[in-house]
């Protein structure tokens, strides 16, 4: 599953766990800092504690052991927790009408 699957969460999986799965391949794919968090942030569509619980997921990753990509997902999800990232998000929806 790649970035954008969020818009199918059904009751068995929850935001969060798409979140997971699209920060794991963003970071896979070595995706900008920016435009990670914005995807992220677009997917979460404004549930900070989907955003927050995904990056608690990865916390956990890194403190198992080295996982370079688990620390990208992480800076992903802290920028698209940034309040400039939450700013940003309505403007984009005013300028794609």
């Amino acid at each position: 599953m790649g970035p954008g699957n969020s818009n199918s969460v059904n009751r068995r999986q929850g935001r969060w766990q798409l979140l997971i799965q699209d920060a794991s391949t963003l970071a896979l794919q070595g995706t900008g800092t920016r435009r990670a968090a914005r995807t992220l942030n677009d997917e979460a569509g404004g549930d900070r504690v989907a955003l927050e619980t995904a990056r608690e997921h990865f916390v956990a990753r890194v403190a198992e052991g080295d996982d370079v990509h688990a620390e990208k997902a992480i800076r992903y999800l802290d920028a698209a927790l940034s309040p400039g990232m939450a700013l940003a998000h309505p403007l984009r929806s005013i300028a794609r009408r």
